[in-house]
């Protein structure tokens, strides 16, 4: 049987794999209830790193503004 045998992770696989980054911003006060279930859900994911941020009300729109303008908007925003 030549030819057969491990070839490894397909390049799907490697690139599913690689470290990601995610900036979460909210407004919402219950930031320790997020971060539990962010910490959850990045229990089967070692390659998984959130950065949850919380803003206050009055100062979202703008830093919003300004991060998009600059290509450094959050990932995901509650």
């Amino acid at each position: 049987m030549a030819g057969l045998g491990c070839k490894g992770l397909s390049q799907q696989q490697v690139a599913a794999t690689q470290p990601v980054t995610l900036e979460f911003w909210t407004v919402f006060d219950d930031v320790d209830a997020l971060q539990a279930q962010i910490d959850k859900y990045k229990a089967d994911r070692p390659y998984l790193t959130i950065n949850l941020k919380q803003l206050r009300t009055d100062e979202i729109y703008s830093r919003l503004l300004e991060a998009l303008a600059e290509d450094k908007g959050p990932d995901l925003f509650l």
